[in-house]
């Protein structure tokens, strides 16, 4: 979760973006202007999104085959005959 502090002193006003992650160091950098710190701790946190689904396997690379499977396994249909069927179909064409 990120932050924006204004801070007044010599040189004019800037502001920093302060990002605090259960687990992470703290991370602060300064700006001129507040849309700055805005972007800046924006585009920090969908970065560290990115990276959390990295590490959980979200964004893990799969096979063709391997996403089939996942999603025949997901699949809830209408008919249930429809995915008997879609299932066998599946493994008989991707059979190691």
């Amino acid at each position: 979760m990120a932050t924006i502090q204004k801070n007044e002193g010599k040189r004019g006003t800037t502001y920093s973006a302060i990002i605090r992650r259960n687990g992470y160091p703290n991370l602060s950098k300064t700006f001129p202007t507040k849309k700055d710190a805005t972007n800046y701790a924006r585009e920090h946190d969908r970065e560290a999104k990115l990276s959390l689904a990295c590490a959980t396997g979200r964004g893990r690379r799969k096979t063709v085959s391997q996403a089939i499977g996942s999603h025949l396994e997901d699949y809830s249909g209408r008919d249930p005959t429809q995915s008997d069927y879609r299932t066998s179909y599946q493994q008989t064409q991707h059979a190691p």
